[in-house]
């Protein structure tokens, strides 16, 4: 499945996040277009996954 836009970031507020086997994404689709992503969903992103794993997410 996927988890694009808002569905990440209602991911990234509970406090546990399963995926379960197979082909998954979670991110934010807008990244892709090169729209940048606001800065209080960096800090989200960073406080739940770490800087370096936000930064290469954020830039895929």
């Amino acid at each position: 499945g996927a988890s694009p836009a808002g569905g990440c970031l209602f991911a990234m507020g509970c406090e546990y996040r399963i995926f379960v086997d197979g082909k998954h994404t979670m991110g934010l689709n807008e990244t892709k277009l090169g729209i940048i992503a606001p800065s209080w969903f960096q800090e989200v992103y960073v406080a739940t996954i770490g800087y370096r794993t936000a930064e290469l997410a954020l830039l895929r």
